[in-house]
């Protein structure tokens, strides 16, 4: 018996540069083979390109002040302030699958018959609060998380064990493809690329971590109606002038001073194909904070009061001029009378 579908699922590949992988294609065939059947952009990361600024940006639709200060890093108390989208979708009758994103521990609430699987860690009393309505599935979260000694490495640039969170990963989306609940809506973050990114940038090493973190891809896409790969910033060696904005952020000294060789650079990917996907081709660069407007889009559903409305212009249905062409050709061409 297969999986029921998802009408969306966002899978965000940390670090993912639309540079390297647009000189790298050859690296990048599961990427590109999904842009082939719909639509690409880079996609402009939040101003500063730091991991919870996207994160907010991504689940609430809107530009929100969450970021990372001394050794405080923003708490899924803060995230929940910026009113995330989930539980509008909720009102709709929809569930969210949420799959190891950062800031939606400890125990990220969500509306009913929703699941969580945050991993990085998660509070194991809430794994096992019986009053909660949503939850966490035992195989791959905190005590039994496939990688629970990798995942407490919290120094600059995370985990050095690459390897390590790239079998995690590929444990999560085998659990995804085969026995996940069904969610309407699913958040995937892969955070490979971006340990790799770090520690590994310009190395034969990182190539490999990206190959192995893009070949997840042609499972990722079975069972949904709709795929959308993005990255919540870039990366390039860490002395690069592309990684200056993140260099003047918190992160930028002690990442120099552990050795890190890359950082945050402002330009994500962007690559969507699915039903009602309705782009094709190379797009102008799109905003890293409008993602949430198209997934409404995509969903046919009015945004919440507050977000950023108008989509990118991969989740816009055709207009009806553009309609028009359309039955014009195919009328020329004898297909309709």
């Amino acid at each position: 018996m297969s999986r029921p579908r998802s009408k969306v699922r966002i899978v965000v590949f940390d670090g993912l540069d639309w540079e390297w992988c647009s000189t790298h294609r050859d690296d990048c065939v599961d990427l590109w083979g999904i842009a082939a059947d719909g639509c690409s952009a880079p996609l402009r990361a939040c101003d500063v390109p730091v991991t919870p600024t996207a994160v907010g940006a991504l689940l609430a639709g809107r530009e929100v002040d969450l970021g990372w200060s001394g050794d405080h890093y923003t708490s899924s108390q803060e995230l929940i302030r910026t009113r995330p989208w989930v539980h509008d979708l909720a009102r709709q009758g929809l569930t969210v699958g949420l799959v190891n994103v950062p800031l939606t521990w400890p125990a990220f609430p969500l509306p009913r018959g929703s699941w969580v699987v945050s991993g990085f860690p998660v509070d194991p009393i809430a794994k096992v609060d019986p009053r909660r309505p949503w939850f966490s599935p035992r195989g791959l979260d905190v005590l039994g998380y496939p990688i629970d000694a990798v995942v407490c490495d919290h120094g600059p640039g995370g985990t050095k064990d690459v390897a390590g969170l790239s079998r995690a990963e590929g444990e999560i989306a085998e659990w995804l493809r085969t026995s996940a609940p069904p969610a309407d809506v699913e958040v995937v973050w892969f955070r490979s690329t971006d340990g790799a990114g770090h520690h590994l940038w310009g190395t034969d090493g990182y190539r490999a971590a990206v190959i192995e973190a893009l070949g997840l891809l042609p499972g990722l896409r079975d069972a949904t109606d709709n795929l959308i790969v993005c990255s919540d910033h870039g990366f390039d060696a860490l002395t690069a002038p592309r990684c200056a904005t993140y260099r003047a952020t918190n992160h930028g000294p002690p990442s120099l001073a552990a050795g890190l060789v890359g950082g945050h650079a402002m330009e994500g990917v962007l690559v969507a194909a699915g039903d009602d996907v309705h782009a094709r081709g190379l797009l102008p660069e799109q905003r890293l904070v409008e993602v949430a407007g198209g997934l409404y889009d995509l969903l046919r559903l009015p945004p919440p009061v507050g977000m950023i409305s108008k989509g990118p212009a991969w989740a816009q249905p055709v207009s009806g001029d553009g309609d028009d062409l359309v039955r014009k050709r195919l009328r020329e061409l004898g297909y309709l009378g």
